[in-house]
């Protein structure tokens, strides 16, 4: 079962070096060519955050503010070509 849960505020269309979980890399480097840089989530993802922390479940939820470009922790499979880390916000 997890123990965390990571929320995405907006998702990034450029600057993919790395494998997905897939093992897929697009060559553009991008997802959408000639899409928007950034992609907002229309879902309020600090109320969603706050809602099931509210529950009192047995998991950590965080905000990422930057979709897509985190290293996964060191207890995840390592994964080639991962971008650098950006910081994670806890509610």
């Amino acid at each position: 079962m997890a123990t965390t849960v990571t929320l995405e505020k907006c998702g990034h269309n450029v600057g993919y070096k790395g494998l997905d979980n897939c093992r897929f890399c697009p060559g553009s480097q991008c997802c959408v060519e000639g899409g928007p840089e950034c992609i907002d989530s229309i879902i309020d993802m600090d109320a969603v955050c706050r809602r099931v922390s509210a529950l009192g479940l047995d998991v950590t939820v965080t905000i990422s503010k930057d979709a897509g470009m985190e290293q996964p922790s060191p207890s995840s499979p390592s994964q080639p070509n991962v971008p650098p880390r950006f910081p994670f916000s806890q509610c």
